[in-house]
């Protein structure tokens, strides 16, 4: 099965869901991971439909970003964690960030999005299965660091993003997504 056709099917399942919960598809955004992937294969998935591109490192997203510039509605996140030295071209492409996880990266974004005078969409990332292989906040800590960065003025905080621990049975993440509401 080609992209177009798997994201054909990616569609379907996302409008069935949204329908259970009483919504509609158009509420939902589909994010792409497009990291290790080459930009041929993004400009596929381009046409199929995707305008979501999620990067997990910050360099080989500004690389792809610079490379498709021309197509103007594509919106770029970065999905993998994120050092502070990094910050300034973090906030310099992306338009979220999906993993803001310490104070000091709170202050180094907000600082970085200042100085460009934009307001940065982020979600918090949290190690809800307290894994050490994975980055995030722990949930004992979340409350703070939401609370502090929330006073943060060039930050804009959307919401919580996590992983849970890989397993075969997808019913085996749903106490993490409970445990993270």
């Amino acid at each position: 099965m080609g992209i177009k056709e798997n994201y054909q099917k990616i569609l379907e399942i996302a409008e069935k869901s949204a329908k259970k919960s009483g919504r509609k598809l158009e509420d939902v955004i589909i994010l792409g991971a497009s990291k290790t992937q080459p930009v041929e294969k993004l400009i596929e998935a381009y046409k199929a439909g995707l305008r979501y591109f999620g990067e997990n490192r910050v360099q080989e997203g500004i690389d792809k970003i610079e490379k498709l510039k021309e197509y103007k509605d594509i919106h770029w996140h970065l999905i993998g964690g994120l050092q502070t030295n990094k910050a300034k071209y973090a906030v310099k492409y992306f338009e979220m960030i999906h993993s803001l996880d310490r104070k000091p990266l709170a202050d180094e974004l907000d600082k970085r999005a200042k100085k460009i005078g934009k307001k940065q969409d982020v979600l918090i990332e949290v190690n809800i299965g307290g894994e050490e292989s994975k980055y995030g906040v722990q949930p004992e800590n979340l409350k703070e660091l939401f609370e502090y960065s929330m006073q943060k003025e060039n930050l804009n905080i959307l919401g919580l993003m996590c992983i849970p621990p890989y397993s075969e049975n997808k019913e085996d993440s749903r106490p993490y997504f409970v445990r993270l509401r």
